[in-house]
């Protein structure tokens, strides 16, 4: 079974990564002509990559729920914190 504290924070950190990409295809699609291929393209990514954050945040919420309640939060694990026990 894996650490689910490593898991959460790799989650987390995929999810960020995620969200910016899908400002980026966001941003690029506003300054194309609307129903070009382009458009199109950038839509079906969007589309795609809003998906992937549905995903991703089911799989850091269940990566969470299987830690305790402490008083850390992801950034306390990322930051390495917390003992490893």
């Amino acid at each position: 079974m894996s650490d689910p504290r490593r898991e959460l924070t790799d989650v987390s950190d995929e999810l960020l990564q995620v969200l910016r990409d899908l400002r980026a295809a966001e941003e690029m699609k506003r300054q194309v002509t609307i129903g070009t291929p382009e458009f199109n393209r950038l839509a079906a990514e969007v589309e795609q990559l809003s998906e992937e954050v549905y995903r991703l945040a089911a799989e850091e919420r269940s990566a969470g729920d299987r830690l305790p309640l402490d008083d850390n939060s992801i950034g306390d694990i990322e930051m390495g914190s917390l003992d490893d026990h």
